[in-house]
């Protein structure tokens, strides 16, 4: 497959890192693909730091991955994609049985314990959600890359239509200064990386493609480093590709890669390196890092977890 919150306002995520250029302490970029955890035999798809720890969701349950490659099942489970860090918690995007046109509404979001536990339903309703991001103001965002539509999640688990018109929407994150959504296109004959502009109340704007990717490359996951750069997971290229979302020019690319599908920038202090991208791999059986040179920008949190 490719694909009790507390709401305070709704006002975009801000950041206080500085955004200006390398080399942000970082060593030089090596952008070769470099093994960290194995033993996926079925994929890989979400993935996310939370609490400085990592995380990735398989088909068969949420795993934590060491800093020296050891991996722990955390949680069993029979479906989940995206994950995003919710205080104590991770975010759970569950798409349910699965459908290519977009019919259904079996689709969950769920909260699970960074511990393990069975987890907490946090809303349902949804036809097939794939990605998950959180705004400063306690809404979470759920991409639907079977329609045109990304979600939002209140409070209170009322799901809204929070924009309707880009295809496919899959990946998601937030430009350093928490004014646009970046997202990309996975199931359209012109997939697309876009840039949603978005207000101080949390409102949306008009949607503008930023650059077009190869037909059939399937942009996934995406994640945005600190100087506003845009690193998108080209699925079935096999291949990250950083673009400047000013110039929508490719700067960097990484090959190599097995059906690259969620990334993560590595977490401060961690044992983790914070100039390197980890990567998640649909239809390998590894976790990949990248030592890209370049730290990410701040990633906002979900609501307080359990």
């Amino acid at each position: 497959m490719l694909l009790g919150l507390l709401l305070a306002c709704t006002d975009p995520p801000s950041s206080s890192d500085d955004t200006g250029g390398a080399p942000q302490d970082c060593p030089q970029a090596d952008l070769s693909p470099v093994p960290l955890a194995g033993g996926f035999a079925e994929g890989t798809e979400g993935l996310a730091f939370a609490r400085g720890r990592l995380f990735t969701s398989a088909p068969d349950g949420l795993y934590e991955l060491a800093p020296d490659g050891t991996t722990t099942l955390r949680t069993s489970w029979t479906q989940a994609l995206g994950l995003a860090p919710a205080g104590e918690g991770l975010l759970v995007a569950d798409p349910g049985e699965f459908t290519f046109d977009g019919s259904g509404d079996d689709g969950r979001l769920l909260r699970v314990g960074l511990d393990g536990g069975e987890g907490e339903v946090l809303a349902s309703g949804m036809p097939n959600p794939n990605f998950v991001v959180a705004t400063g103001g306690g809404e979470v965002l759920v991409s639907d890359d079977t329609g045109e539509r990304i979600y939002a999640v209140d409070g209170g688990g009322t799901v809204r239509t929070w924009l309707d018109g880009v295809p496919s929407p899959n990946g998601m994150g937030w430009s350093p200064d928490g004014g646009t959504l970046y997202t990309v296109s996975t199931f359209s004959t012109d997939p697309a990386l876009w840039a949603i502009p978005v207000d101080a109340a949390g409102v949306p704007g008009t949607p503008a493609a930023v650059t077009t990717f190869e037909t059939g490359s399937a942009p996934d996951g995406l994640a945005v480093d600190r100087d506003g750069g845009v690193w998108v997971a080209l699925n079935l290229a096999g291949e990250v590709v950083r673009v400047d979302p000013a110039t929508g020019e490719e700067t960097d690319r990484v090959e190599g890669l097995s059906s690259p599908a969620s990334l993560a920038f590595g977490a401060e202090g961690t044992g983790f390196d914070p100039c390197a991208l980890y990567v998640s791999s649909l239809f390998g059986d590894t976790v990949s890092q990248v030592a890209v040179g370049r730290r990410g920008a701040v990633v906002p949190e979900g609501p307080a977890g359990s």
